[in-house]
């Protein structure tokens, strides 16, 4: 059974305890019986998020295409489609077409032996092939397109409580977001003692969505995880179990273009 949602402008720390608020089911998708706050679900998939209005207002274009419009009619479309819609569409392209590399390889293989409740964050439309994972994105397309269960939420506020899963998946997510210590706080809060994180990143940081003093390399997340030392500003206790670097990930960024990262593959279990 899949972790309750919760609200995210309701979760707030009161006397140094975590309390949040599970959400109902509404005749839209889903309401907070606190806040009032309400959360659609369009095209199967729940859309939580802090601005819920906000994002829908930047987003409407990707929100209401169709899934079943032809390829000719869906170029004529885009060729006069806002920002948006055009942006959507390359991301899912990307995605759903992704290249075999040994960095995929590694992460199917370690997600097949998982058990219990997982979480895909920043999950794209799946990296893994598991239809019973949770995936969290904040691009429609990609979480409508997910292998498993797709929710468009934001990796900084998820719509989970604390210690709701038992294995949480940050696949190249942490450079490139602008917050990637609160990221990182996150899915070690949602994740439950002796559960497993599996983490890779090749690094590859813009300063223009990250800024640079939140940036870090790889001897600093690998020391953080043991809690050798807490640069990161995060109380972490981890087991490193395995550590594979380099590991080749191939991007199809056009018809001819490839992009092609080394990134680095961490499974760590929580103490």
């Amino acid at each position: 059974m899949n972790p309750p949602l919760v609200c995210p402008r309701c979760r707030r720390v009161e006397g140094g305890e975590l309390v949040w608020v599970r959400l109902e089911g509404a005749a839209e998708g889903y309401r907070c019986p606190a806040c009032f706050a309400r959360y659609p679900v369009v095209d199967g998939v729940p859309i939580v998020l802090r601005d819920t209005d906000g994002w829908l207002a930047s987003e409407a274009g990707v929100v209401l295409a169709l899934r079943d419009v032809p390829e000719a009619v869906l170029g004529r479309v885009l060729a006069g489609a806002g920002e948006a819609l055009r942006r959507g569409a390359a991301l899912e392209r990307s995605y759903l077409d992704p290249l075999e590399s040994p960095l995929r390889t590694a992460v199917g293989a370690r997600v097949a032996g998982l058990e219990g409740a997982i979480l895909d964050v920043g999950c794209g439309a799946g990296r893994h092939g598991r239809g019973d994972v949770i995936g969290l994105d904040t691009s429609f397309p990609l979480a409508r397109a997910f292998v498993g269960t797709g929710i468009v939420g934001d990796a900084a506020d998820p719509p989970f409580a604390a210690e709701s899963f038992d294995a949480v998946l940050l696949l190249n997510v942490l450079d490139s977001t602008t917050a990637p210590r609160v990221v990182l706080g996150q899915a070690d809060a949602m994740l439950r003692r002796r559960g497993t994180l599996i983490i890779s990143c090749p690094y590859a940081w813009n300063d223009a969505i990250t800024a640079p003093a939140e940036q870090f390399d790889s001897a600093t997340l690998l020391g953080a995880l043991r809690g050798e030392h807490n640069r990161l500003e995060l109380p972490l206790d981890y087991a490193v179990e395995e550590v594979q670097d380099p590991l080749e990930w191939r991007v199809q960024a056009g018809a001819r273009t490839v992009h092609l990262h080394e990134s680095q593959l961490v499974v760590a279990r929580k103490r």
